[in-house]
């Protein structure tokens, strides 16, 4: 250790002073940490059941010796398996029924299950020892998919990532070529904020619904699923689009409104209502989830 002192000063051109001397001694029965980025050494060494590791608290000599010494040799000392997790990302079914699905399957002891509520969308994970083989972890993803009665719509942990449902639905229209016209109303612009412009042509925000049925010759008709679809299908015609999405609302009670989404291409149809209850916001936050995914369910199943 000295003499990687000696060398180091030697070639910075300046003489080490004797106070230095003592950065070299190092406890006895440890090993030396070389510091090839400064002066002092570090130096690792046991005491009762654990490993030390002592470096200098040089941020930038600290960062060098445990990239090229202290991880490759945890590694080499601690045989530790990496255990695969394995997360379910779903929206339209409550944790506690997904739990109650995922009790009803076979599912063995030593893999790992937890839930994490949100809102709108909810996280199962599977956490797999190390031995599984990619056979039997798919065996348990399609266990898992069928219990959950098709509310899955991204499963993390396998080729690619997704962080959210917005994301899935950016990764659908990227690797389909797709692009949208979008009309909204009670998200009130939430919808497009998490659009991507890459696919996303058109996005028009009717503060009041009233308007929106007007403008397409519909304010005499009773705000419902069929009028979405109506309105869904008369955008669709006059837009550049591939697909147009639309969605309406209507008032069922104080706290509660009924939410209206229809999705539609040159093809086919597809549509959905349900009452959403709770603030405003929450109302909102619920609305642009829901058309998120009534445009996955969509992709996914043309």
């Amino acid at each position: 250790a000295l003499a990687m002192m000696r060398d180091f000063f030697a070639t910075l051109k300046v003489e080490m002073a004797d106070v230095n001397i003592k950065q070299a001694l190092l406890p006895k029965n440890s090993r030396r940490i070389d510091n090839r980025w400064g002066t002092a050494p570090g130096f690792t060494a046991k005491g009762q059941r654990c490993q030390f590791y002592f470096m200098p608290g040089v941020p930038y000599e600290m960062k060098q010796m445990m990239n090229t010494f202290v991880l490759a040799d945890l590694q080499h000392q601690f045989k530790i398996e990496q255990p695969r997790l394995i997360t379910f990302r779903s929206m339209g079914m409550g944790e506690s029924d997904i739990q109650q699905a995922v009790n009803s399957l076979n599912i063995a002891s030593d893999i790992r299950v937890s839930f994490r509520a949100g809102m709108p969308e909810n996280e199962l994970k599977l956490l797999f020892p190390r031995s599984y083989t990619m056979e039997q972890i798919q065996y348990y993803i399609d266990e898992v998919n069928s219990a959950l009665r098709g509310t899955v719509f991204a499963v993390d942990g396998l080729d690619k990532s997704v962080r959210n449902l917005p994301d899935c639905v950016d990764q659908l229209m990227a690797e389909n070529h797709l692009s949208l016209g979008l009309i909204e109303t009670l998200s009130q612009g939430d919808i497009s904020r998490q659009c991507q412009t890459d696919w996303l042509l058109q996005s028009t925000v009717y503060p009041k619904v009233f308007d929106l049925m007007s403008t397409f010759g519909c304010e005499q008709q009773e705000t419902n699923e069929t009028v979405a679809v109506d309105i869904a299908k008369k955008a669709h015609q006059d837009s550049m689009a591939n697909l147009s999405l639309v969605q309406l609302h209507k008032k069922v009670n104080e706290n509660t409104v009924a939410v209206f989404t229809a999705v539609v291409n040159d093809q086919r149809c597809i549509s959905s209502s349900k009452d959403v209850w709770g603030r405003p916001l929450r109302q909102q936050t619920v609305a642009s989830a829901l058309a998120f995914n009534l445009l996955r369910k969509f992709i996914q199943e043309s």
